[in-house]
């Protein structure tokens, strides 16, 4: 097994293969029967489609939705959010409160 799965275009971002793995239903789903390795070998998953994955759902849009300025690619802060829910979770902290998905797709 992986230990992790790559994000497109950013080669530095390390989306642990445990946090991804038990969602290989849905990778299939959103991505035409594909499997998590297969997605991996093409060159992995922009942060949308992980964070979608991750959720179990489709694939929507991430947007900043609070009409603030911000700095950064608004899919990869929330994938890291849930990276870091994710650890907070297996340590017994209390989860924290995500950014918006964009509801108008």
């Amino acid at each position: 097994m992986r230990e992790f799965m790559p994000i497109l275009r950013n080669p530095d971002f390390r989306l642990p293969w445990s946090m991804i793995a038990p969602h290989e239903k849905q990778a299939q789903a959103n991505h035409g029967g594909q499997t998590l390795e297969r997605l991996a070998e093409r060159g992995g998953l922009s942060f949308c489609e992980a964070a979608a994955i991750m959720e179990d759902r489709r694939w929507s849009r991430i947007v900043w939705n609070d009409g603030q300025q911000h700095k950064g690619d608004p899919a990869r802060v929330y994938l890291e959010k849930l990276i870091a829910q994710h650890a907070q979770q297996r340590e017994g902290q209390p989860a924290q409160a995500q950014p918006q998905k964009d509801s108008n797709q």
